[in-house]
């Protein structure tokens, strides 16, 4: 988790894409990839702590990340009994989707705490940058996300550290 935040402050945030209108967001994709994966409990925990260390790096109210990666993690755990579809074409449209949603999330309850989110054309943009950052890497972050709730992984990265 602090290595996604890590790379979100040092690398993503300084290269933006399409004339500084797309923003590439790990940690982001990070918790969708939880959120498709884990159990509910547990992808809102991990999707919390996610929020606090990218707060730790944004010029953005305190809590504001782990507020909403909280809310939409577990949205996406209550939601995936009813709604997500086995199938990498299911889960390039969730993907999409779901990051979307988030950063449109996002924008709204900055708003509210008085960030200035895009308008017009350049916020049509920056949704469908993140919604094709979502199809792309979306499944990819399934991926790490299962390998770091793996309790096998877990239990063998302990044994290694002689815990």
């Amino acid at each position: 988790i602090l290595t996604a935040a890590v790379a979100q402050a040092v690398v993503f945030d300084q290269v933006l894409l399409f004339g500084d209108r797309v923003r590439l967001d790990g940690p982001l994709l990070l918790i969708v990839g939880l959120g498709f994966v884990a159990r509910t409990q547990d992808a809102a925990l991990l999707a919390f702590v996610t929020g606090l260390a990218v707060d730790l790096f944004q010029f953005s109210p305190f809590g504001l990340h782990a507020l909403v990666y909280t809310l939409a993690v577990w949205s996406i755990g209550v939601a995936r009994v009813r709604l997500l579809q086995p199938g990498t074409s299911f889960r390039v449209v969730q993907g999409a989707l779901a990051v979307v949603m988030v950063t449109g999330l996002s924008w709204m309850v900055g708003a509210v705490f008085g960030q200035d989110p895009p308008t017009g054309r350049r916020a049509l943009v920056g949704l469908a940058g993140a919604g094709l950052a979502g199809a792309i890497f979306g499944s990819a972050m399934a991926g790490v996300a299962r390998w770091m709730i793996d309790e096998r992984t877990m239990a063998r990265q302990d044994e290694s550290l002689g815990v």
